[in-house]
């Protein structure tokens, strides 16, 4: 039972590492993957919904929401692959978004000091910058002045990523907001978490929605008065618990394909389109030239559907019986072949120095 998966910073650790140095999947531009990085970080330290960060594409005929303003402070964290402050650094300087015009690389800024009487210094954004969106859009491989990243483009790369690091199902951004809300449950005032997750105290909106649904305490040995496993209990309630670095999201083996029956309802399609074609390869002034395109986009469709069922069904198949297959593989006494780790192999130099960096 999936139920409500939460995210841990043991997840967050694996998703950020997969996104920088092990994921094959092309973007547009590498900087995406920072931007992904940004948007991972701060989706699980704020529990922003998603269109607080990117374009939510919500029709512009919708009413429009009353909003408040919620401030979140960040420090530098201990192990530098989490650290936000620094993600956001490096886009800021991407857009040379600092009104100092000596800022121009990350030497400059972590090398400044507090000096004086004074007790901070704030980095102040250019006033032309402060509207401009910090995750945009790529149009091609340039990276668009002030379009936001659509909604669809996390949703979508998250999903493919998720897969391919070996999580039992895909993730969505609820999952990063979960955790963030599972995180502050118990360590803040309920006041606090309710602000962080701007949710209005008046309802149990927490507990309706976001609480994880397994139990982080020990009550067994508690009861028994013997000493607790705490932090066993946290790997039990996170969603690293079943994931198997061996899957992917394209796992469906060739010869399930080759033995996939066909589907009727495409047959009758093709066979339609085929009558209509009469033998001929080009359609183009074809008198029927409309309802053979109309025909080939529903097959299309209807093909592409299959395809994403087949693949579904066979994750749930791979990951519900993978114990047992390992049951009865011990049983036999036959040695399971040994899981080689992958190493960092990256062709772009800069991302393979930013993996070196981030990574170890």
């Amino acid at each position: 039972m999936n139920g409500k998966p939460v995210v841990a910073a043991v997840d967050l650790n694996v998703l950020l590492v997969f996104n920088i140095a092990f994921d094959s999947g092309v973007f547009r531009s590498e900087g995406q993957r920072i931007q992904l990085a940004g948007l991972y970080q701060l989706l699980c330290y704020t529990g922003a919904r998603p269109a607080e960060l990117v374009d939510s594409e919500i029709s512009e005929s919708l009413p429009k929401l009353t909003t408040f303003r919620t401030v979140f402070y960040f420090t530098p964290a201990k192990k530098i692959l989490f650290c936000a402050v620094s993600t956001i650094i490096s886009l800021a300087l991407r857009d040379q978004a600092f009104e100092a015009s000596s800022l121009k690389h990350a030497a400059a800024v972590l090398g400044l000091k507090v000096q004086g009487s004074v007790q901070s210094m704030a980095l102040r954004w250019k006033q032309s910058m402060l509207k401009i969106p910090v995750f945009r859009n790529f149009n091609g491989t340039e990276l668009s002045p002030d379009q936001p990243m659509p909604y669809h483009k996390l949703r979508d790369d998250l999903h493919r990523q998720s897969l391919n690091a070996g999580f039992e199902v895909p993730w969505t951004p609820r999952f990063f907001r979960r955790g963030a809300a599972n995180a502050a449950n118990g360590n803040a005032p309920d006041s606090v978490r309710d602000q962080m997750m701007r949710h209005d105290p008046k309802f149990a909106t927490f507990h309706g929605a976001y609480l994880n649904e397994k139990v982080n305490f020990d009550l067994q040995n508690t009861f028994l008065e013997e000493t607790t496993e705490s932090q066993l209990y946290k790997l039990f309630t996170h969603v690293s618990l079943t994931r198997d670095p061996r899957a992917t999201r394209d796992m469906v083996p060739q010869e399930v394909w080759d033995n996939l029956p066909p589907d009727p309802e495409i047959q009758e399609l093709v066979l339609q389109r085929e009558k209509l074609k009469a033998g001929r390869y080009r359609i183009q002034g074809n008198e029927h030239e409309v309802k053979i395109r109309q025909l080939t986009e529903k097959i299309r469709n209807k093909e592409d559907r299959r395809d994403k069922t087949v693949a579904k069904a066979y994750r749930s198949y791979h990951f519900y019986n993978r114990s047992t297959w390992e049951t009865e593989r011990q049983a036999l006494g036959v040695e399971e072949d040994e899981y080689v780790k992958p190493v960092i192999n990256l062709k772009i130099p800069e991302r393979a120095r930013l993996a070196d960096i981030l990574c170890y």
